[in-house]
């Protein structure tokens, strides 16, 4: 016995319900639920942009805060900083 017949066994399909109709149900259920999967991936993608954006800004932000400070104490800033400081290019390892 196949699924539908089981289920057309034991749950008759209500009068005018075809199995062609019951397929079309799925087939849009199925759309929608991957057209808001589609959705959400692109969501996660402009999140995933805006966090590392926001990292940049908070690394680059330290960074200033860090050189001020050592201005502000008279050292220089040319050898005492650590060298991440002095580095221009911000190489973040991704979790």
């Amino acid at each position: 016995m196949m699924v539908d017949e089981i289920f057309d066994t034991i749950l008759p399909p209500r009068s005018g319900y075809t199995t062609e109709q019951r397929l079309k149900v799925a087939e849009e259920r199925a759309k929608t639920t991957e057209g808001m999967n589609e959705e959400l991936l692109k969501q996660v993608a402009k999140l995933k942009v805006y966090q590392d954006q926001m990292e940049t800004s908070l690394y680059e932000r330290l960074r200033a805060d860090i050189r001020h400070h050592y201005e502000d104490q008279g050292w220089s800033t040319s050898n005492s900083l650590p060298s991440f400081i002095h580095d221009n290019n911000i190489n973040h390892k991704r979790r």
